[in-house]
């Protein structure tokens, strides 16, 4: 009997990851977009492309995984199936975000690396409270991001 409530409870905290995929994807590429515009004047712009390009085609598949969850009306035996495209996701942002640090933080430039700072940990702000359903998507996109900026800010 508790293993079949482990289940439903699992699933119910899937279900609440998926749901707030939408709002966290507008964010996305909202910060997305005013991180590369005010870090243009300083960063290689092929790269801020190449990583805003990447960051909304990541965007893209995690919306095509909700509109697929959502479609499929899982049930609690697909629990790690569900869990496995989430947290894929999850990481794939959380390395794109962790390396805007890598290409957009110049030397010399307090405002410029305050902004992307900024940014970033607002980033991380936003995926504690999306994320925190579980405890695997959250500290995995949070090491993601954050590993390199550490380094560089410590």
């Amino acid at each position: 009997m508790d293993s079949c409530r482990e289940d439903l409870l699992r699933k119910e905290q899937i279900h609440c990851l998926y749901e707030a995929i939408p709002l966290t994807v507008i964010a996305t590429i909202i910060n997305a977009v005013i991180l590369t515009i005010v870090e243009w004047q300083v960063a290689d712009h092929r790269l801020l492309l190449v990583w805003l390009v990447s960051l909304v085609v990541v965007s893209l598949a995690r919306v095509l995984f909700f509109v697929a969850f959502r479609r499929a009306q899982a049930e609690a035996s697909q629990n790690a199936y569900w869990e496995r495209y989430f947290i894929t996701g999850s990481v794939a942002a959380g390395i794109l975000w962790g390396s805007v640090s890598f290409i957009s933080i110049p030397e010399g430039s307090v405002i410029y690396q305050v902004f992307v700072v900024f940014v970033i940990s607002g980033m991380c702000a936003g995926a504690v409270t999306t994320l925190s359903y579980l405890l695997l998507p959250v500290l995995s996109f949070l090491f993601f991001t954050l590993t390199h900026l550490l380094s560089v800010c410590l």
